[in-house]
């Protein structure tokens, strides 16, 4: 008796298109750290990989970078310590740290004579490592972001934005200058997934508190790995107190999980400098005083040229918004999709939890937007501030699906089905145009370079 046994059938076209993006994917990978790559080029990252060493050394988070006004907190510190030696970070968030000291203890990185730099060597090897890693979590965001798209809306308009991510000059600048965005990109990406899962649950009638919950501890990671990053935490939480029943009791128990979580660095911040948030605070004055370098080299709190004055708030914090609005296309990585998302709010989408999931998104950018406001960012270059570039790919979904839904009520397009998808080609090309434009003349030097360039 002849039994025919169903095989799901492979869908040759998807999986060429699969198997190319990973092409793509490892060339640029490859192309970005062993030919692209010049080294650290961020004060940031380079002070937050000597800190990793110092804590893969076993000796805690300390720093050899040590800033005026930072010698002056600690010195009125309650745990008061003015050495040298030793001196504890009280500027940067301690879990980019941890993650990058991890790495450096697997391979023995505490060991200076096993890494010392060659004579002929051009990049230095942990410099490598370190901006390694930010491509690992660019990589991982990647995935988190078409796991949530194709979830909301489908696996065209993931596989699009998947594809806008990876040729996206920004974030590969961002991963290559070692600073902590990179890892942001995937605490927040994995956050929005939950939160996405938990609107879900409500749309089904399901109680959210899990996925919630999960989305909420998330932020909490994020606002770990950066400070400013908790002004996204309190649009998720202004938002979550009203979207998920019983109302607040979401957002309180996330805010018990950020307590219990960052109680520990907070009160080592406060030992070490008197206050919560140590040297980070002083980054207000990149913002709203008269910047931050200058803010840094404070050496007598009670001076009247200590340069710790706000003056003029108010037109300051304008300004800085008006200049967020008036960049939005290079802040969010020069996608040009991902603007389009705020056209996206004024569409009526047929699934709720669509609907509801972009105001979700919209409170925590307005939120984030207000904190770069405060204390200070710019479009140019790879700024530490810098967080519009978190909500590139989940913006530049709602983007695509808008853009695709006014592209398809076009007659030229219903004429034409060769134009289906042109909207998509499009805004790949424009997208893409300024990494394949500007990666030319350096890839070039690094084939001139030889094994010098490689820096191994």
């Amino acid at each position: 008796m002849n039994r025919s046994i169903s095989r799901p059938e492979i869908d040759a076209a998807s999986l060429v298109r699969k198997i190319l993006f990973f092409l793509l994917m490892l060339i640029l990978t490859m192309g970005n750290l062993f030919l692209l790559f010049r080294g650290l080029n961020s004060a940031e990252a380079m002070d937050q990989a000597q800190i990793a060493r110092q804590i893969a050394r076993n000796e805690g988070i300390t720093t050899k970078f040590i800033r005026p006004v930072a010698y002056e907190q600690s010195k009125r510190a309650p745990d008061a310590n003015a050495g040298f030696v030793g001196f504890r970070d009280t500027f940067h968030a301690p879990l980019n740290l941890l993650v990058n000291a991890a790495v450096f203890k697997i391979i023995d990185a505490a060991d200076g004579e096993k890494w010392k730099i060659q004579k002929d060597q051009m990049v230095y090897a942990l410099d490598r490592v370190v901006a390694g890693v930010a491509t690992m979590f660019f990589l991982l965001a990647i995935g988190v972001n078409y796991l949530l798209l194709t979830r909301i809306f489908d696996a065209k308009i993931a596989g699009v934005a998947a594809l806008l991510m990876l040729c996206c000059e920004l974030m590969w600048n961002f991963s290559l200058s070692g600073q902590a965005q990179m890892l942001m990109l995937f605490l927040f990406s994995s956050a929005t997934y939950f939160a996405y899962r938990a609107i879900e649950y409500v749309q089904e009638g399901r109680l959210p508190l899990m996925p919630a919950l999960v989305a909420g501890f998330c932020l909490v990671l994020l606002a770990l790995t950066h400070w400013i990053a908790v002004w996204i935490l309190i649009g998720y939480l202004i938002f979550a107190a009203f979207a998920f029943r019983p109302r607040g009791l979401v957002s309180l128990m996330v805010i018990a999980i950020a307590l219990i979580v960052c109680a520990a660095p907070l009160y080592r911040n406060y030992q070490a400098s008197g206050s919560v948030m140590g040297t980070a605070f002083m980054v207000i004055y990149s913002g709203l005083g008269d910047g931050e370098d200058s803010a840094m080299r404070v050496m007598d709190f009670a001076s009247n040229d200590s340069n710790l004055r706000l003056d003029g708030l108010i037109m300051k914090i304008i300004r800085t918004t008006i200049l967020q609005g008036t960049d939005i296309l290079p802040f969010l990585g020069s996608i040009f999709a991902a603007p389009l998302f705020f056209l996206a709010l004024l569409h009526p989408f047929k699934r709720k939890s669509i609907a509801d999931f972009r105001w979700c998104i919209l409170l925590m950018w307005l939120f984030a937007a207000l904190g770069m406001s405060i204390f200070g960012v710019s479009s140019e270059g790879t700024h530490p501030n810098q967080i519009h570039i978190l909500f590139a790919p989940i913006m530049t979904g709602y983007g695509l699906a808008f853009l695709s839904i006014v592209w398809g009520k076009l007659e030229v397009v219903n004429s034409l089905p060769i134009l289906r998808n042109a909207h998509h080609f499009v805004i790949v090309v424009l997208s893409a145009a300024p990494m394949l434009l500007g990666s030319y003349n350096m890839a070039r030097f690094g084939l001139v370079r030889g094994d010098k360039g490689k820096g191994w």
